[in-house]
């Protein structure tokens, strides 16, 4: 809790927090490990700032870490550190029964994509139940719909802007979404949905919206292999991937390098491979 609260004077400042270094390991021979860790990665992932871990050699839980990062290490982080929401402030989410909620994000030519944490950290240790509002994130509240992206379940839900949702949380549990806006051609972006600053501008750039497309260039190591998803009401057209010097359309499921498109929940899931410089522009035209 101290943490969102002090980053809210961080960000305004124009300052990005170090959490400090933290354990990505569970138990041990030698030492008990962290039993948060999964939180521990999140808090320093959306902090903007540098992600310290302090595994004992040999372990490490790479697939944790791996949420945080690029295969080459470079971070893959929201715009701002995240911060805890205005009504944390007015009631204390350690002291008193409130969730803590805290909010960070990416913006892009399309639009903002919003980063929603929320925690029991209530010093009381009981579950407890509460909503929270799109309304409620000040700055960065929609203007119109969103998809809320629920990053634990890989599910989502519509929102209008006056829309939010309920969670029930024990003691330490939490919840992550991310609030894709709906563009035009009633389609989005989730992201690459295996990093927990899922559009970050290290993975993701410059998503547009414009002329029937969805456009966005993908970061990463040259020839690696990256997973970008999304959702459109309807099944595009082409999705073509260009890299300097070439541009290719993509076949429908086509294994490595490919998309797919399920008609009962409207996802997308893009299949390619970072271009020889790791630079790759994605073009999906709607229909």
């Amino acid at each position: 809790m101290w943490f969102l609260h002090t980053n809210a004077l961080a960000r305004a400042l124009g300052l990005n927090p170090f959490k400090d270094v933290f354990l990505s390991h569970g138990p041990t021979s030698l030492s008990a490990g962290e039993p948060y860790a999964e939180v521990e990665a999140l808090l320093a992932s959306l902090s903007a700032g540098p992600v310290g871990i302090g595994d004992e050699i040999g372990c490490i839980n790479r697939a944790l870490v791996m949420r945080t990062c690029r295969e080459d290490g470079v971070l893959v982080k929201p715009d701002v550190p995240l911060a805890a929401i205005d009504r944390c402030f007015r009631a204390n989410s350690f002291t008193e029964p409130s969730l803590l909620v805290g909010e960070c994000y990416s913006r892009h030519p399309a639009g903002t994509w919003v980063y929603v944490a929320s925690f029991n950290a209530w010093r009381g240790k009981r579950t407890l139940q509460g909503r929270v509002a799109a309304a409620e994130l000040g700055a960065v509240c929609p203007e119109g719909p969103v998809l809320a992206y629920d990053w634990r379940a890989q599910t989502w839900q519509r929102l209008e802007p006056n829309g939010g949702w309920e969670l029930t949380l024990g003691f330490q549990e939490w919840d992550y979404r991310v609030l894709c806006p709906l563009l035009p051609g009633d389609a989005t972006v989730f992201g690459d949905v295996s990093k927990y600053a899922t559009v970050g501008d290290r993975r993701i750039v410059s998503i547009v919206a414009a002329d029937g497309t969805l456009q966005f260039n993908v970061l990463g190591v040259p020839e690696s292999r990256v997973q970008v998803q999304g959702y459109a009401a309807a099944r595009p057209r082409t999705v073509t991937a260009w890299v300097p010097g070439h541009s290719r359309v993509l076949e429908e499921a086509a294994g490595d390098e490919g998309w797919s498109w399920d008609e009962a929940t409207g996802r997308w899931v893009l299949h390619l491979r970072a271009g020889p410089n790791g630079y790759t522009h994605v073009t999906l035209t709607l229909s």
